[in-house]
């Protein structure tokens, strides 16, 4: 009988007896990072491990006979997941899946099964994540420009003024998703010449996370200056200079819930 043939069989078995259900568990993974979705059973000999992600029992990793069974595994996973073959006997049946991507996200569900006790399902809820790492902001003439790349799930950005102001102000947002189905973030604050002394705090936010970078356009001052010309009738002149306006950013970041 080949391997294939002895899976079908296995899987076609699992419709039929008798199964205890557990409650869901949440997990979240980090893109691009390994990532362990738990499962628990009660350890017996000769035990059956199948792990799907729904909907459509799509086959993630097969276990039995005492190694792997992967002849049915989608090929979206082929070479990133593995069993704690060692711990199979204590009733650990948990997956690690490792470059992990968007697409991995879902209701993942382990099925356990023995002759003597039957089959035991539990769900795995795995959330992905892509944490806001930094926000870019940079001027470009009297734009004032606040970007950042590779998120995930989608990142919300706002602009908020320091000390506050009823003036309303030109922006402009765009959000682009990458071929990693990662999003890249950015948007632009039209200045005037009469905003000085002021905190422009762009803030980016996701589920888990919020940073905010805050871009302050300094005051022009004026320096006095008395020089001696020497010229026709030995006269002084006041000189006035515009010093050139400076710019500061400073950043932050908080945690708005928990993984």
């Amino acid at each position: 009988m080949t391997v294939m043939m002895k899976v079908f069989q296995v899987l076609l078995l699992l419709n039929f007896v008798w199964t205890l259900t557990r409650g869901d568990t949440n997990v979240s993974c980090n893109f691009g990072e390994s990532c362990i979705i738990p499962c628990k059973f009660l350890p017996i000999d000769n035990t059956f491990i199948f792990w799907t992600l729904m909907p459509g029992k799509v086959h993630v990793h097969g276990f039995f006979e005492n190694q792997d069974q992967l002849a049915e595994q989608d090929q979206r996973f082929k070479g990133r997941t593995s069993l704690f073959q060692d711990r199979i006997s204590e009733g650990n049946a948990s997956l690690l899946l490792t470059g992990v991507k968007v697409q991995d996200e879902g209701r993942y569900q382990c099925d356990t099964f023995t002759i003597e006790e039957g089959k035991e399902t539990s769900y795995v809820n795995v959330k992905v994540t892509a944490p806001l790492q930094k926000i870019n902001m940079t001027q470009t003439e009297n734009l004032i420009i606040c970007s950042s790349d590779e998120i995930y799930p989608e990142p919300h950005l706002s602009w908020s003024i320091s000390p506050p102001s009823s003036r309303t102000f030109r922006k402009t947002t765009t959000v682009h998703k990458t071929e990693k189905l990662l999003y890249n973030i950015s948007s632009s604050l039209t200045l005037s010449d009469s905003e000085e002394d002021l905190d422009h705090i762009c803030t980016i936010s996701t589920p888990s996370k919020q940073r905010r970078a805050a871009w302050r356009r300094r005051r022009r001052t004026r320096e006095l200056r008395r020089d001696s010309l020497r010229s026709a009738g030995d006269t002084e002149a006041l000189r006035i200079i515009l010093k050139d306006q400076t710019y500061s950013v400073n950043q932050e970041e908080t945690f708005t819930a928990a993984v």
